[in-house]
């Protein structure tokens, strides 16, 4: 792959980064591994190359070098222990947010005695 690929996630209606993708990264590794859809959708901000092993392609890969596998997999837990890092500050940030809302609310309230 080179350039920069994005990979969103719509959470509540609003698509958000989860990652970033640049030269020597991979994507869909975890769809053909576990053969589940990916949550995500990839987009390229900039010119990209984007090079594609398909599934009949990777089964003898695997089975010669089985190590392949062992590596993917551990590519695959550290993007979801990232992702869900990434995932759980977006919602205490936006706790934040909400709380710094209902004090603002109440300061108007109090300001114009509107109780």
């Amino acid at each position: 792959m080179s350039g920069v690929l994005l990979a969103t996630q719509e959470n509540d209606g609003t698509e958000t980064e989860v990652v970033r993708l640049g030269p020597s990264d991979c994507f869909g590794d975890a769809g053909v591994l576990t053969a589940s859809p990916t949550p995500f959708t990839v987009k390229a901000p900039t010119r990209a190359s984007v090079y594609e092993i398909a599934n009949d392609d990777l089964v003898p890969i695997l089975k010669e070098r089985p190590g392949v596998a062992a590596e993917l997999t551990q590519v695959l837990a550290r993007r979801k222990a990232v992702g869900q890092e990434r995932l759980e500050r977006l919602d205490e940030r936006k706790q934040r947010d909400d709380n710094r809302a209902d004090r603002l609310r109440e300061r108007i309230k109090e300001l114009f005695k509107l109780r």
